[in-house]
């Protein structure tokens, strides 16, 4: 896969969690088990309005032809996806330690 596919698949699945995000906070949270509150819903809103914010960057950077601009593009993507992913796995490992206690 080349960069150009892999920005337009970035660009596409953020838009559609990004709107998801903003008409159906309550459901998109529901399925991550996030509590249901107000407070709750609005972060989910703004955090789809983030969403719409990386779809327009690799939508737009995709057709980027500088080195240097691709370059910046690809790494900010790859730094909070690596720790969002070291996260996940943090919070994986506390579930189970949780759970078999």
């Amino acid at each position: 896969m080349n960069l150009r596919t892999l920005l337009t698949v970035n660009a596409i699945l953020a838009v559609l969690h990004g709107i998801g995000f903003i008409f159906a906070p309550s459901l998109l949270l529901s399925l991550y088990q996030v509590p249901q509150a107000p407070g709750a819903s609005l972060m989910g809103q703004l955090f789809g309005v983030q969403l719409l914010v990386v779809a327009i960057i690799c939508w737009k950077g995709r057709d980027f032809s500088s080195t240097s601009a691709l370059s910046a593009l690809v790494l900010a993507g790859l730094i909070p996806n690596a720790t969002g992913a070291i996260i996940i796995v943090m919070g994986g490992l506390v579930a189970l330690i949780v759970l078999s206690i």
